[in-house]
C-alpha cells in the first residue's frame, strides 16, 4: 500500500513527508515536470503513449475515460492518476460524481494495486461526494489525489484547496495546472505535497523567464534585466530557449528552498502573507481562502512559540492564528474579579508592553496616582490585528512574539477589527464599571467606533498629541485620582 510517512510536525497544514509506493520513494515536498525538463526528480508521462524514463520516478497520467488500456506498469510508475474528462471543472457537481465513481471502478477492475494510482478531483465536486469517495478509494489501497489549477486564482483554483482539505492526513496531495512560481509555497502551505512545474517550459517556450514578481518577456539576452543564475550568465542568442528553461525551473526550487527555510523557523505564515503582495489576485485568493478554510487550517497552525511572529499588512488580520486569539479572548476569558475601572491604553512596538518605554511611564502614572488602588483597575491594551489584550495576557503568545509597524495610524478595517472586539470585552464587565481612555490617533477612533455600543461609561483622558507627554500623562493622574475618590478603587490581590 502506498504510505506516506510524515518526518516533521506542522507549520499550518504544510509537512515534510516521504511517499513510497512499491520499491520508489520521494521526499515531499516535490518538484512535478515533463521527461526533457532539467534538474528535478520526478516526472510525468501520458500512459501508452510517452516514452517512460526509466531513471526517474515516474507520474503516469492515463489517458482518458473512454480508452481502457491494459496496466503493465514499469519499475519507475510512482502514481498512476485516473482518468477523467476534459473540462470537467466547468460542469455540475453531479458529473463530478460520476466521473470519480468511473475513477474508482476502473481501479478496481485494473488488477493492479491501488496504491499505484491517484484520484483526479474535479474542483466542481461536492466536498460530502468527495469524503464518499475518498472512504471507498481508500478501501481499493488508494492513498493520493491530484486537483487542477487553472492559475487564474479564481473559484475553481479555491475550490481545488478547500477539496484538498476534505483529505485524510496520510492522503498525498497533487497539485498540477498554471502554478506559477510565486503560487508554490502558498500550495505547500495550504497542505499540497507534489507540485507541477510545467509552466516553466511552457513559458521558456514563448521566451519567457518566470520571477516570483510574475513573467518578463525576453527579446534578447542582452536587453534583458540582470540574472545571477548560471543558465543567465552563460546564455547565448543560440540557446535562449533552454538557458531561459532552466531559469525558470530554478525559480520554483528557489521558491520552495525559501518555503522549507521559513518553515523550519516558524514564518513559513509570514513567507506566503509577503507573497501575497505579488499581485492583488494572490492576495484576494489568500484572503478567501483563510475563510473558506479557516478551521481546516486553524487546526495546524501553532498554539505555541518563542520566536518573532510578523504581521506585515491586511493579510494578517484575519490569519488563523491572529483570528484565533481573537475568537478565545471572546471564549474562555473572564476578567479578574473586583475591578472597577477598565484603563484603555495604546499598544506599544516593544514586546510585553511592561517592559516598553511607554507602558513603564503609564504604570508609574498609575501607581503614584492611585497606589495599590491599580489592583481594582483592568489596563486593557488596544492593538491591531489582535484586538484587545488585558494586561495579564501580554506575556502569552502570539502576544507577546507579534511584530507590526505601529504608527498610530488605522485603516477602516483595523478600526473595525479592534473595536468589535472592544465591544464584545465591555460586556464581561458590569455596566457600573468606568472606562478610561488614554488613547490618541487611531486607538481614540476604535473607541469612538465602538462607544455607542458599549454599555459603561467612557471617559477620554486627552484629544490630541501623544498618550506620553507630560500633559496627558498629568491628565491621566487628575482622572485616575478624581475616580478614586469617587469610586474608592481596592481591588483584589495583584493578577
Amino acid at each position: 500500500m502506498g504510505r506516506l510517512m510524515i518526518k516533521r510536525g506542522h507549520d499550518g497544514p504544510a509537512r515534510r513527508c516521504t511517499w513510497k509506493t512499491g520499491n520508489l520513494t520521494i521526499d515531499t515536498p516535490s518538484l512535478l515536470g515533463p521527461p526533457d525538463m532539467p534538474d528535478i526528480d520526478t516526472v510525468y508521462a501520458t500512459f501508452t503513449r510517452d516514452e517512460i524514463h526509466e531513471s526517474r520516478p515516474t507520474v503516469l497520467v492515463a489517458p482518458s475515460l473512454i480508452e481502457r488500456p491494459a496496466l503493465t506498469l514499469p519499475e519507475n510508475a510512482l502514481l498512476v492518476i485516473a482518468p477523467t474528462l476534459a473540462g470537467i471543472d466547468t460542469l455540475d457537481r453531479s458529473v463530478a460524481r460520476q466521473v470519480l465513481d468511473v475513477q474508482v471502478s476502473r481501479i478496481s477492475s485494473s488488477g493492479t494495486d491501488g496504491e499505484h494510482f491517484a484520484l483526479h478531483v474535479p474542483s466542481s465536486t461536492d466536498p460530502q461526494d468527495l469524503r464518499d469517495v475518498v472512504a471507498l478509494s481508500a478501501d481499493l489501497g488508494v492513498r493520493a489525489a491530484v486537483f487542477h489549477f487553472d492559475g487564474s486564482l479564481g473559484m475553481p483554483d479555491l475550490n481545488a484547496v478547500l477539496l484538498r482539505q476534505e483529505l485524510p492526513c496520510d492522503w498525498l496531495s497533487v497539485a498540477v495546472g498554471r502554478i506559477d512560481p510565486a503560487l508554490v509555497p502558498v500550495l505547500y502551505y495550504l497542505g499540497f505535497d507534489v507540485f507541477d512545474i510545467s509552466r516553466a517550459e511552457e513559458a521558456s517556450s514563448r521566451s519567457q523567464r518566470l520571477w516570483r514578481m510574475g513573467p518578463e518577456k525576453i527579446e534578447s539576452i542582452d536587453a534583458a534585466r540582470f540574472c545571477a543564475c548560471h543558465a543567465c550568465r552563460n546564455a547565448s542568442e543560440d540557446s535562449l530557449v533552454l538557458a531561459i528553461l532552466r531559469h525558470n525551473v530554478d525559480q520554483y526550487h528557489l521558491l520552495l528552498s525559501e518555503a522549507l527555510y521559513n518553515s523550519r523557523r516558524g514564518l513559513l505564515r509570514w513567507f506566503v502573507e509577503s507573497l501575497s503582495h505579488v499581485s492583488p489576485a494572490l492576495a484576494a485568493f489568500l484572503r478567501r481562502v483563510d475563510t473558506a478554510a479557516y478551521d481546516k487550517i486553524e487546526e495546524f497552525t501553532p498554539t505555541t512559540g518563542s520566536g518573532v511572529v510578523p504581521l506585515i499588512g491586511p493579510e494578517s488580520y484575519d490569519s488563523p492564528l491572529v483570528k484565533r486569539f481573537r475568537d478565545r479572548l471572546v471564549e474562555r476569558y473572564t476578567p479578574p474579579p473586583n475591578k472597577s475601572l477598565v484603563l484603555l491604553l495604546p499598544c506599544s512596538a516593544r514586546k510585553p508592553y511592561s517592559d516598553s518605554r511607554s507602558h513603564r511611564r503609564f504604570i508609574e502614572t498609575i501607581e503614584s496616582s492611585v497606589g495599590s488602588g491599580r489592583r481594582g483597575i483592568a489596563e486593557t491594551i488596544i492593538t491591531s490585528p489582535l484586538g484587545i489584550i488585558p494586561r495579564e495576557l501580554e506575556r502569552i503568545y502570539p502576544v507577546a512574539n507579534y511584530d507590526l509597524p505601529v504608527t498610530g495610524d488605522w485603516d477602516a478595517e483595523e478600526i473595525q477589527i479592534a473595536s468589535d472586539a472592544l465591544v464584545s470585552h465591555m460586556k464581561k464587565y458590569p455596566s457600573s464599571v468606568v472606562v478610561v481612555a488614554h488613547v490618541t490617533g487611531g486607538y481614540a477612533e476604535v473607541v469612538r467606533a465602538a462607544e455607542d455600543e458599549i454599555e459603561q461609561s467612557v471617559i477620554y483622558t486627552t484629544r490630541e498629541g501623544s498618550a506620553t507627554s507630560r500633559d496627558a500623562l498629568q491628565a491621566l493622574t487628575e482622572v485616575l485620582q478624581d475616580i478614586s475618590e469617587l469610586t474608592q478603587l481596592k481591588g483584589g490581590r495583584p493578577t
